[in-house]
């Protein structure tokens, strides 16, 4: 199979085996009432690429055996970004504030894929959300968890090096979350 650009449905059911659930329960699966979605769920975005959307407790593991198939693995992190759906009339209103976007590519099948990781962030006051660190399985990570984590207030756990990359030492605030306020006097 390696080499070759699968059809949709060689791809729904590479991954779908992929992310077979385990005698532990599951890959992705619910481990706690913040999680809402009960495991690996595939769907098809508007632009034709497939999209896995996976609790935060289970992204780890379902990464790590997207990154380590033996049949067209997703060996490169083309991106990963956060988005904000606070005021997002769309949004269902049990699903969290913040979605993890992890942008993939199998050199070998030819093939996009992204992963969605819906995870919780109560507000400013609240201690920075975390979520497990891939730089371990792409080193592309590196720059951008530092990049979405200090843009967006959040933590990555496990990061290799983290440390400051675009704004000064002093900054206070996460200034791509939608409820961040820009101080008057900053504005000018």
């Amino acid at each position: 199979m390696s080499g070759e650009v699968l059809g949709e449905d060689g791809l729904r059911a590479m991954l779908h085996d992929l992310l077979a659930t385990d005698e532990s329960g599951g890959v992705g699966g619910a481990d706690s009432a913040r999680d809402v979605r009960p495991g690996p769920r595939i769907a098809r975005a508007p632009d034709a690429t497939l999209v896995i959307e996976v609790a935060a407790s289970g992204a780890q593991a379902v990464l790590r055996r997207l990154r380590e198939a033996t049949e067209g693995a997703w060996d490169r992190l083309v991106d990963l970004t956060i988005v904000d759906q606070l005021g997002n009339p769309s949004r269902a209103p049990s699903l969290e504030r913040f979605e993890a976007v992890y942008c993939l590519r199998s050199s070998s099948h030819a093939t996009r894929l992204r992963v969605h990781v819906a995870f919780a962030a109560e507000g400013p006051a609240e201690p920075p959300p975390e979520l497990d660190s891939v730089a371990s399985l792409w080193p592309a990570a590196d720059w951008l968890e530092r990049e979405a984590g200090e843009l967006f207030g959040l933590r990555f756990r496990g990061h290799p090096a983290w440390q400051r990359l675009l704004l000064p030492a002093d900054f206070e605030g996460a200034p791509l979350r939608k409820d961040f306020v820009v101080a008057e006097e900053a504005a000018r």
